[in-house]
């Protein structure tokens, strides 16, 4: 089975899109945001069995337990496309609080 993607959810065309091609190139997709109406539309639309999570990335406690849901999921792609502009650097060489800074 192929790896997951997660794209992170804003409340734009872009990342529906994103989630959408990723899904047609066989990935199986992770849609992680607020808003789990939005969430489940899109998964509705995925045919690789995209799964849907639930989280405040602003929150530390909502992010604990996004790692802790997705603890056996291996993630091969990460499409952040919320929150503001952050550090540039492999996601392992961010610091937590320069994460949480660049989505509130």
């Amino acid at each position: 089975m192929p790896c997951p993607a997660v794209p992170r959810w804003s409340p734009v065309p872009a990342t529906e899109a994103i989630a959408l091609e990723l899904d047609r190139a066989g990935t199986r997709v992770v849609l992680v945001g607020r808003q789990l109406p939005k969430l489940e539309a899109v998964a509705a639309e995925l045919g690789n069995a995209g799964r849907v999570a639930v989280c405040d990335t602003s929150s530390e406690a909502s992010t604990a337990q996004l790692a802790a849901e997705l603890r056996d999921e291996r993630i091969s792609i990460l499409v952040n496309n919320a929150g503001i502009a952050g550090p540039v650097a492999a996601l392992t060489d961010i610091a937590l609080c320069d994460w949480m800074r660049s989505s509130r």
